[in-house]
């Protein structure tokens, strides 16, 4: 952009002296815009605007200052996001679509309004969430209007008008959103269609009750004049008339409803009442013909499936699957595609490609890892661990205490659920070799300062191993920043298949003595430290899953101008990527925790409020063994995580909950709505409720 600025100041040297005079404020508004002064750049943008719209040579000025100024108030609109000042950031980027719109910037202006509409979203959202639908659809109307295509709000809206009893106005909305058909909005889609069912047959119930049957063949009627295949509304349709006795009517009707389930159709044609066992039945009917969509609340996204992740295996599959190595072309192809895998990862970590190893998974890449490092050890060395680590990064290394290796675990505080400092420092000594230390754990979220960790175990002349397994699903890694000289990750936890992610820092890579073919034992880095043939096809998904990030990111940069500085690339768009993630998963693990902690016999698992943590949340209910909590949620559609999840340490012995089945853990993600957060809390509400 600056130079930019300064080639149009070249070409308009010579002009007239009011011409530079425009091009001199010009100047002054490209400045303040490189120091990212928005609000000033802003003003002078308008000054050159105003003041060069008369003079044929400043038109170049003029148009450029026409582009500019709206991208200002949309900057500005960012900043003001940042701070949550939502008033002003409404204010700024009304103002940026208004401008752009006027000087013809259309894709600038839809921008803005789909900014415009998320801010009505947010400051909708303490409305909607307390119930107050009225309020909360007067906001969501706005915001809604400004881009009606943004499905997550106008679900909000739909749902309001419904809850308000103004049926038609939501049904109208969640119309709109279920004809959408670009795979973007699939999964709201989804979710419309479902909304429609569940207030249909609120409806229903509703009219049921007044016995006003005409009045649910009325809006079936309605609805099968907009969707003749609506199978819902043929089957309420087809219920009234029956229990209006017509049943004339419900046999000429009776084909049309043929694909509704065949014990329930007779009990409609019988005029009988349905058991819950029965719906029970049918719903699962539903979900397994995938009519009917559960609600998945867990970090991976292997439950959804990314497109992109699954074209790139089957493309590999498909096209290029071959051993390593050959002079043909599939086998290049698959080196190919293997290096552009490291590549992918490299920028994901910060780090060379050469500094990207693959394994089957974490836990196989530690052992591996462990055994390769125990050859350079001898018996009283000594490895640390921590208690509050997953067992895929404690067990290889407690295995080394086979061959003489003393392993010290660092200690967790029951009460915050934190690493003590003060007991790593302790364990500390000249003879400690290895410290292998948890960046988030993965039973409660809690994010350790793992910097602090390398650190000082360097001054005592430590190689460090951090497991990021888990947090890798929720912020950006940095290998550099932390300094650590080995990070292990699994793809599947940030959207990928099944792949085991390690960087190893080159030099001390290319000192590990490998456990790997004999043969093979001094080939370099980063293939020294991968056993076997690996699968090529899962390292392209792993990279496709980065680039679906990376996509995110490029929708969601200019929001986290701040935090990317100077990064640029792959690597810029990655970290844009996740910190939106983590700023969407933010907006409701608040509430989450928020309306749990309220719940008198449920006890919340995490670390202190105002410390790291992901959006993972534990928890457990007086009494009750997690395993009825989880099951009790699976049947409402809700899948939850429950038991140890092999974080053995601090789950049965830290914590004390072996007896208890261990802990019950919500772990958001980028493809949670905050419909699907109301159902999870209205059922988790529910069965403490009935476990006083």
């Amino acid at each position: 952009m600056k130079k930019l600025f300064v080639s149009v100041v070249a070409l308009l040297a010579a002009v007239s002296l009011s011409a530079q005079d425009v091009t001199a404020i010009y100047n002054e508004a490209a400045a303040a815009f490189g120091a990212k002064d928005f609000a000033g750049a802003a003003a002078k943008f308008e000054q050159v605007i105003e003041q060069g719209l008369d003079s044929e040579k400043a038109a170049s000025l003029v148009a450029m200052a026409k582009t500019t100024l709206p991208k200002c108030y949309f900057m500005m609109g960012g900043g003001a996001i940042r701070t949550k000042n939502y008033d002003e950031a409404l204010k700024n980027f009304t103002k940026s679509a208004e401008l752009a719109e006027l000087y013809g910037d259309m894709s600038q202006m839809a921008k803005a309004n789909g900014w415009v509409a998320k801010i009505y979203q947010i400051q909708g959202g303490d409305a909607f969430n307390n119930k107050d639908y009225a309020t909360a659809a007067g906001v969501f109307e706005k915001g809604y209007k400004a881009d009606p295509d943004n499905t997550a709000m106008a679900l909000n809206l739909a749902m309001s008008y419904c809850e308000m009893g103004e049926y038609e106005k939501g049904m109208d909305i969640y119309e709109a959103v279920a004809a959408k058909t670009h795979p973007k909005y699939a999964d709201d889609a989804a979710k419309a269609k479902e909304m429609i069912a569940l207030y249909t047959n609120n409806k229903v119930a509703t009219l049921q009750a007044a016995n006003d049957f005409d009045g649910i063949i009325a809006m079936a009627d309605a609805l099968l004049a907009k969707n003749a295949e609506n199978a819902l509304a043929q089957k309420v349709r087809l219920q009234a008339y029956a229990s209006k006795k017509d049943y004339n009517k419900v046999i000429e009707l009776g084909e049309a409803a043929a694909d509704c389930d065949d014990d329930l159709m007779e009990k409609v044609l019988m005029d009988e009442e349905f058991s819950v066992e029965e719906l029970k039945a049918a719903l699962r009917k539903g979900v397994i013909a995938c009519k009917i969509n559960p609600v998945f609340v867990g970090s991976a996204y292997k439950n959804k499936g990314v497109q992109e992740l699954l074209d790139a295996v089957v493309d590999y599959l498909y096209y290029h699957n071959a051993n390593a190595g050959g002079e043909f072309i599939t086998s290049k192809d698959n080196d190919r595609l293997f290096r552009r895998g490291r590549e992918v990862l490299g920028d994901f970590l910060n780090c060379a490609p050469e500094e990207v190893v693959f394994g089957p998974n974490t836990t196989s890449n530690n052992f591996r890892l462990s055994y390769g490092l125990l050859r350079s050890l001898k018996p009283g060395d000594e490895v640390i661990i921590t208690d509050i680590d997953h067992e895929g990064n404690r067990s290889p290394w407690r295995t080394l205490a086979d061959f003489g290796i003393v392993v010290k675990s660092v200690a967790v505080d029951p009460e915050t659920c934190t690493l003590v400092f003060d007991d790593f420092k302790a364990k500390l000594s000249d003879k400690t070799k290895i410290v292998c230390v948890n960046w988030a754990a993965n039973a409660c979220g809690t994010i350790t300062d793992v910097k602090a960790y390398v650190d000082l175990a360097h001054e005592y002349g430590a190689i460090t191993v951090v497991d990021a397994v888990h947090y890798a699903a929720h912020k950006p890694i940095d290998v550099k920043a932390i300094g650590t000289d080995i990070l292990v990750c699994s793809a599947y936890k940030f959207f990928g298949p099944h792949v085991g992610v390690m960087y190893v820092r080159k030099d001390l890579g290319e000192s590990i003595k490998s456990v790997r073919v004999y043969a093979e034992d001094n080939a370099d880095m980063p293939t020294k430290m991968e056993t076997g043939t690996l699968s090529v096809a899962n390292i392209c998904g792993a990279a496709a899953a980065v680039e679906f990030i990376a996509d995110l990111g490029q929708k969601y940069g200019e929001c986290f101008e701040e935090e990317l500085g100077d990064l640029t690339g792959r690597r810029r768009d990655i970290v844009a990527g996740m910190l939106a993630i983590d700023a969407y998963e933010d907006t409701m693990v608040g509430r989450i925790r928020k309306e749990l902690g309220e719940i008198e016999n449920l006890k919340l698992y995490m670390s202190p409020e105002g410390t790291p943590r992901t959006t993972t949340v534990s928890f457990t209910i007086d009494g009750v063994n997690s395993a009825e909590v989880g099951k009790f949620l699976a049947e409402k559609g809700l899948f939850v995580w429950n038991g140890d999840f092999y974080a053995l340490e601090i789950v049965h012995n830290v914590l004390k909950l072996g007896e208890q089945g261990g802990l019950v853990r919500i772990g958001l993600a980028p493809y949670n709505t905050i419909q699907e957060v109301e159902r999870l809390l209205a059922a988790i509400k529910e069965f403490a409720a009935a476990h006083k």
